[in-house]
């Protein structure tokens, strides 16, 4: 495993999935609600509240210092955070570094477009491939950007994400842009296309 640890528990709280850069997110709004002891529409805070964004301020501290994602890919009632759950997983499998792993969250005859590729890539041979290429730079990626259009059990998500890789001169940071098209299978987001590419 590389630089991140992977939880195999389903997690009570849906926060435990997001990826760093929403953990940053999250700490900012938190922050805000403290020190004008505010909510999110403008409401007073009481003590109790108070208390409890403080306790929520200190766990997400702690998870963002120790860089720990959890390995989640659940079903629940809002579409959106499960295509965020399932995009985080897709991050932590990928810094686990095991290319069947990471293939297996593709569907049986899906496409990938990778950053690094030069052909399109489709069915779980081709993109086991590329994958084994890839993880050999040891990548670990964050989310800093995600947007997603749902239509019923196929949905696309669009954003940038950045990884940092082993390059020539250590360690890289590469920003990039990617789509990915969800497709939901016995109750699971599967992986139909995936398109990165480098940040122009």
């Amino acid at each position: 495993m590389k630089h991140v640890k992977t939880i195999n528990e389903l997690a009570s709280n849906i926060t435990e999935g997001i990826n760093k850069g929403a953990i940053k997110k999250q700490l900012k709004i938190i922050a805000k609600q403290i020190d004008n002891e505010e909510g999110g529409e403008g409401e007073p805070l009481n003590n109790e509240t108070l208390q409890a964004l403080e306790q929520e301020q200190e766990r997400l501290k702690k998870m963002l210092k120790e860089g720990t994602l959890i390995d989640l890919r659940l079903v629940n009632e809002n579409v959106e955070d499960e295509i965020e759950l399932a995009l985080t997983n897709w991050l932590n499998v990928l810094a686990d570094g095991n290319a069947v792993k990471i293939t297996d969250l593709y569907l049986e005859n899906g496409v990938l477009l990778g950053t690094l590729a030069k052909e399109i890539k489709q069915g779980h041979e081709q993109i086991q491939q590329y994958f084994e290429r890839f993880l050999a730079k040891s990548p670990i990626g964050s989310i800093d950007t995600f947007i997603l259009q749902n239509f019923g059990d196929v949905c696309i998500s669009d954003g940038t994400y950045t990884f940092e890789v082993d390059g020539e001169n250590g360690r890289e940071s590469v920003a990039a842009r990617y789509t990915y098209v969800w497709k939901k299978e016995n109750k699971k987001w599967m992986i139909a296309t995936h398109h990165s590419s480098a940040q122009p």
